[in-house]
């Protein structure tokens, strides 16, 4: 029932340079439905290279957990395929909160490095695997890529 966030958006990474793949999805009246999928498809366009992923998470103090866990399916054109959880620590344990700015906390988790060939596409996939079926708070989920 929960409407498909985040229709497959295509950038491109020149892994000659610096140039990044940056794209972050915005989730409605920062609601985040169990349902929803986002996703992001990074594409190599001009040489192989080995590209830095990193997943970016950014929730408002309407957030109500110190924690929140969310699952990361990638493929790539080639075939290569992986799934694994991935733990955001929202606050500390005094109740803090980690990443403060002002009304939002931005955090960021380094996925590792991906070799990715020329012309190859990398999807990936993100939902969240908490037990509440709408999280209020979570503003948006984004994903980063580079050399």
């Amino acid at each position: 029932m929960g409407i498909l966030l985040g229709a497959a958006l295509l950038s491109c990474v020149a892994c000659t340079s610096d140039a990044l793949y940056v794209r972050n999805e915005t989730l409605g009246e920062a609601r985040w439905d169990k349902e929803d999928t986002l996703r992001f498809d990074v594409a190599v366009e001009d040489t192989d290279c080995v590209a830095q992923v990193s997943l970016h998470l950014r929730t408002s103090t309407e957030y109500p957990y110190k924690s929140l866990k969310v699952m990361v399916e990638e493929r790539t054109t080639g075939g290569n395929f992986r799934k694994y959880p991935v733990w955001f620590a929202t606050a500390s344990d005094d109740g803090s909160r980690n990443g403060r700015r002002m009304t939002y906390s931005d955090l960021e988790k380094p996925l590792g490095s991906r070799r990715l060939k020329k012309d190859d596409t990398l999807h990936v996939k993100v939902y969240h695997k908490m037990r509440r079926l709408v999280l209020p708070g979570v503003v948006s989920v984004g994903v980063r890529a580079g050399e």
